[in-house]
């Protein structure tokens, strides 16, 4: 981890955002802050307070720091801050892969996993619907209100007892509010060439999408001028089928476009 982002990374995209020698406190190196994030993600830790615990306790960590230990909030930051410059590293990584014939391009593989996030159920929906709950919000307020102010003038304990027991609310159970997360695959080392996630439970719309993205990474990268007219097969489960559209293969040995 230390070699490849010394030496074979390219991390000026992250340097215009970590310029303040004029003024404020100096800024973690982005080097630093990256070692720690992919490390933490290698070993499947992906809270930024868990990282910093690392960054304080695990010798590994703080080999790879230089002993020094990044707030969470700086960790956190660095990731949702850096979407695009995290994306153009991953095409770096994904580079460096290729230079070190690890991947075959023989076959990719899609699949993907329901990811659940930090969303609440009780506030998705479309403005109208976050209208009409906020509405009813406003009138609970109203209403506990008045509870409170009648409990200020219960005059006995069991006046007040009932109203306590008037005042508790039930909370909804259901479905679990998150991402659809697709991977895909190289077949000769298991190395991910794309990962993205869609806000669709349903697979079947997004094949076509992520095959798009894959093959335009490769060009982008001088890889392969269209990597799937080279014979490189694609495996995907029954849930990417879409019986709206020729699948993919009969396409490609018909040389239809991919948005078709």
């Amino acid at each position: 981890m230390h070699y490849l982002i010394e030496h074979k990374l390219d991390l000026s995209v992250f340097h215009p955002k970590y310029r303040n020698d004029a003024t404020g406190r100096l800024a973690y190196d982005p080097a630093i802050l990256l070692k720690i994030i992919l490390f933490a993600y290698s070993k499947g830790i992906t809270s930024s307070r868990e990282m910093q615990w690392c960054c304080e306790t695990t010798i590994i960590f703080k080999a790879l720091t230089c002993d020094t230990v990044p707030h969470f909030t700086t960790l956190a930051s660095f990731v949702s801050r850096h979407a695009d410059e995290i994306e153009a590293l991953f095409e770096q990584v994904l580079l460096v892969c290729h230079e070190q014939g690890l991947l075959g391009n023989e076959l990719f593989a899609i699949d993907g996993c329901k990811m659940s996030s930090d969303a609440s159920k009780e506030w998705s929906g479309t403005f109208k619907e976050l209208g009409e709950k906020r509405e009813k919000l406003r009138g609970l307020i109203r209403y506990h209100l008045m509870e409170y102010y009648a409990r200020d003038e219960a005059e006995t304990e069991a006046d007040l007892d009932r109203g306590i027991r008037r005042a508790k609310m039930t909370t909804s159970k259901g479905t679990i509010q998150g991402y659809n997360g697709l991977a895909t695959v190289d077949k000769k080392h298991q190395i991910i060439i794309d990962a993205q996630a869609f806000d669709e439970g349903q697979e079947h719309q997004t094949l076509q999408l992520v095959m798009r993205t894959v093959e335009s990474r490769f060009k982008k990268l001088g890889m392969a001028e269209s990597i799937y007219q080279k014979g490189t097969i694609v495996t995907a489960d029954i849930g990417f089928a879409n019986p709206m559209w020729p699948t993919v293969s009969h396409q490609r040995r018909h040389g239809e476009p991919m948005s078709k």
